[in-house]
């Protein structure tokens, strides 16, 4: 700890007028540093992410620690904290394209950071037609294949 006192003089006493306080200490506590990770970038509507907080810590042996996740969607004007979600992994099922915020707070000196990262997702293709060259072939035979799918789903 760092310790001090302060000293309080008079402008208008005469020399000599002045007082100390007691000795105080200030504990100077490391700040947390986190760093959220993924592993996709872009997913298919209806996919399960996982989002996970890495954590810098001056300190390793650091317990006094909290943690909590936030989602933010277009639907959002700001981040939503999310229930229950207070591990360094977070894992959901997204619909669409979602923006999701670690925050870690050490309980002690209430020094905090965040960070945050975007998972963007994607309409599922919706396949209009398909057809083959040929439905009967003989083993070692080659068929065309042709798909079709809406244009509106194509990112």
């Amino acid at each position: 700890p760092y310790r001090f006192t302060v000293q309080i003089e008079r402008e208008d006493a005469e020399r000599g007028c002045s007082a100390y306080s007691e000795e105080y200490d200030v504990y100077v506590m490391d700040a947390p540093e986190a760093n959220v990770t993924i592993v996709d970038e872009y997913v298919c509507e209806g996919a399960e992410v996982t989002v996970t907080a890495h954590l810098d810590l001056n300190d390793p042996e650091q317990t006094n620690l909290e943690f909590q996740w936030f989602t933010k969607t277009s639907a959002d004007t700001d981040y939503v904290l999310v229930p229950g979600a207070t591990a360094l992994t977070y894992t959901t099922t997204i619909n669409e394209t979602t923006e999701f915020m670690f925050k870690v707070v050490n309980t002690l000196s209430g020094c905090f950071d965040t960070d945050s990262t975007t998972i963007n997702v994607q309409p599922i293709p919706v396949v209009n037609y398909v057809s083959m060259s040929d439905t009967n072939i003989c083993e070692g035979a080659k068929v065309t294949i042709y798909a079709d799918q809406e244009a509106a789903s194509l990112l």
